[in-house]
């Protein structure tokens, strides 16, 4: 949840069921510590593509999606998280180690 805060302040947090058959089903004899989760901000217009015709992410949510796996892992490490500035490159926060 801290994670999800830290990148996506305006939403709210709640469970949701993920459907599909992920990936992580690859992973599961290797932990048990496996997160069924994709941090992307869906229209309704946008469900309807899903795995469909003109499925797409804009260029902002990939951006998002990628600051929150960073904000994610280093708030995992307990590591000062802290210690990483975002700054703005082309219209694109990037962490920068400091």
């Amino acid at each position: 949840r801290k994670s999800i805060r830290q990148i996506f302040p305006d939403v709210t947090v709640t469970p949701a069921l993920m459907v599909g058959c992920t990936d992580a089903r690859h992973y599961t004899h290797l932990t048990t510590n496996i997160y069924r989760f994709s941090p992307i901000r869906a229209s309704r217009d946008d469900l309807g593509r899903v795995h469909g015709t003109n499925e797409r992410l804009s260029i902002q949510n990939y951006g998002e999606m990628i600051q929150f796996y960073c904000r994610m892992i280093l708030n995992s490490t307990q590591k000062n998280p802290d210690a990483i500035r975002f700054q703005e490159n082309t219209g694109m926060k990037k962490a920068i180690a400091v």
